[in-house]
């Protein structure tokens, strides 16, 4: 039922009247902060864990295997041990808060096209600004930027860049065929089909870029109205606003937000600052950390570093033979050296053959040997089929 402009009005005095100060506790902490952690795309589907206490720590990610046992009937013995692996994790919460002026006209159209009441339409922006930054936080913190939102709190890439299982940081963003030999060096018990490929929508564009640019289709990525859905055997998840020519590797459980369960929401009542611009003033406070439950289970990539990308294949364009045409005696002997194109050509290896051994032989290294006299030649040829020849005279 459409709400009238007229209750509108009246709910929004009210509130400008009286102002409000409330302390959410427990179950209604909880809904608060999940409704907050359910308007964001990605922190709906992240870990949430409700903390009693500002410091604590949560079990870590994943089970213990080979559990099983062969039943003995009365000879049993009953020596169980708690499934769960047996360590666990330390978080420290930090009090984060968000104030900020909502201008009437938004306030009133949000109700209106929502069909809420003011303070409902109030609720609804605020927390979809704080899931936002909270988002924003969550994944690019890091405590000694010089930035002072990022530095709040030390986010999951962070955490992951400091404490990974594995960690490979290239020149370049890898290309997919090193992606795929990173997932093998996990221990066989961490790794499992939930894991997933998370990265900002820049990040993602490289690989679509690197698929359609393939001479043919390896089918082993997906690419899904533009976007690259699939990749190595693992969905991918794309973050906004995550830090580019990143990527951690990890199930998406294993990312946890750890929340106190004391919210503070309150909003001013009116003067002469909220007459002026027309808004009303908000303030909410709570506490948050971010945690990574098993190092184990997390791989950190990045395209910042110093290391060569061992799948990138760059193929020689031309090859040539330096000093040119070779003059030798009988018996005697010349190195030749091959001169490959571009400079970061991975594939060198070369092969060196005589048109004819009768009058000159040479290596498959590039050793020539005067045999008899007169003249042949030496090809060079590289591994994708690239050839040079010189002109060789042997006189007796």
């Amino acid at each position: 039922m459409p709400i009238s402009n007229e209750l509108l009005v009246k709910q929004m005095t009210a509130i400008q009247k009286a102002g409000n100060n409330v302390t959410l506790r427990d179950d209604n902490a909880r809904a608060f902060v999940l409704d907050v952690v359910a308007s964001s795309a990605t922190l709906q589907k992240l870990y949430t864990y409700f903390a009693m206490s500002g410091t604590g720590t949560i079990d870590k990610l994943g089970i213990k295997r080979r559990t099983l046992k062969t039943h003995k009937g009365v000879n049993t013995n009953p020596d169980g041990t708690d499934i769960k692996e047996e360590d666990e994790v330390p978080f420290s919460l930090v009090a984060l808060y968000m104030d900020t002026w909502i201008e009437n006209s938004n306030t009133f159209y949000t109700a209106r096209t929502r069909g809420q009441d003011v303070r409902q339409a109030l609720l609804s922006l605020m927390q979809s600004q704080y899931s936002a930054d909270l988002q924003d936080l969550a994944f690019n913190g890091d405590e000694s930027s010089t930035d002072k939102f990022i530095k709040q709190n030390d986010g999951f890439i962070k955490l992951a860049k400091n404490d990974a299982v594995i960690k490979h940081s290239y020149k370049n963003m890898p290309v997919i065929q090193t992606l795929t030999k990173i997932t093998g060096e996990f221990e066989d018990k961490y790794i499992n089909g939930t894991y997933k490929w998370i990265m900002s929508r820049a990040t993602n564009l490289i690989y679509v870029a690197e698929i359609q640019n393939r001479p043919t289709n390896l089918g082993d990525s997906t690419i899904l109205g533009g976007v690259l859905t699939h990749m190595a055997g693992y969905d991918v998840e794309i973050v906004d606003g995550m830090e580019n020519n990143v990527i951690l590797f990890t199930p998406l459980e294993n990312l946890t937000i750890v929340a106190g369960l004391n919210v503070t929401l309150t909003t001013a009542a009116s003067d002469s600052a909220s007459v002026a611009k027309q808004a009303t003033y908000h303030f909410m406070l709570n506490d948050n950390d971010f945690i990574i439950r098993e190092n184990k289970m997390i791989a950190y990539i990045d395209g910042k570093g110093t290391k060569d990308d061992p799948g990138v294949i760059v193929l020689p364009d031309s090859v040539s033979i330096a000093g040119g045409d070779v003059s030798l005696a009988v018996g005697a002997t010349k190195q030749l050296n091959a001169s490959i194109l571009p400079d970061d050509t991975t594939s060198k290896n070369v092969s060196f053959k005589s048109n004819d051994k009768a009058i000159a032989t040479v290596t498959a290294g590039g050793l020539v040997k005067g045999v008899a006299d007169g003249e042949t030649s030496v090809t060079v040829s590289t591994v994708n089929g690239k050839t040079a020849s010189v002109k060789v005279t042997i006189t007796a």
